[in-house]
């Protein structure tokens, strides 16, 4: 096997673990294509769908945790810090923290699905200081919905991605999984104003 669904195979579920944590602390790491990946890897029989779905869900709730510590013990100053550093843009945290105030809770289970909010609503959850069993509640549901969904299509649709690989490379794959995620992103933003 080779391409995206050989790498991830080979890897496996610690793939999964290191690279959805990874993001959910803050490091842009390409998570929901791992997902994506792990989800057709399963569908071949080369991993176990629920395996993945479990390692997934742990792993995002531990991330999106330790993004919301981060953001609780640096605060709006530490968000600043960034934004002075270039990353973060300011408008792009201002599009998050109306995202987070707007939508409370509920906005740790739909930024799990724009990739970049995905990163920074713990941090700003801990930043606003929202309580820590709301923050629980919520980023646990949005964990598990996120992997659950995002797994499954990979897992549907995997005999398609390992077809597109097979004609077009494993960077083509990647690009048009970050394409389609980055338009549902905007389309979800837009429907919201």
């Amino acid at each position: 096997m080779s391409g995206l669904v050989g790498w991830v195979t080979d890897h496996g579920y610690l793939l999964v673990f290191v690279t959805v944590t990874l993001e959910l602390l803050g490091v842009p790491f390409p998570s929901e294509t791992i997902l994506l990946g792990a989800g057709a890897a399963a569908s071949s029989g080369s991993l176990n769908v629920l395996a993945v779905m479990a390692v997934g869900a742990v792993a995002a709730v531990l991330g999106a945790g330790g993004g919301y510590a981060i953001g609780w013990v640096g605060g709006r100053a530490l968000l600043e810090r960034l934004v002075a550093r270039g990353w973060p843009r300011q408008q792009q945290l201002l599009r998050v923290e109306a995202f987070v105030a707007r939508h409370g809770g509920k906005s740790l289970v739909g930024s799990r699905f724009i990739p970049f909010v995905r990163i920074f609503a713990p941090w700003m959850a801990g930043a606003a200081r929202m309580p820590l069993r709301r923050f629980a509640i919520w980023n646990i549901a949005g964990g598990v919905v996120w992997v659950v969904v995002v797994t499954s299509a990979g897992f549907l649709f995997g005999t398609s991605v390992a077809a597109a690989e097979q004609g077009f490379g494993p960077l083509a794959v990647a690009a048009v999984v970050v394409a389609a995620v980055a338009a549902f992103g905007v389309y979800r933003v837009r429907a919201h104003r």
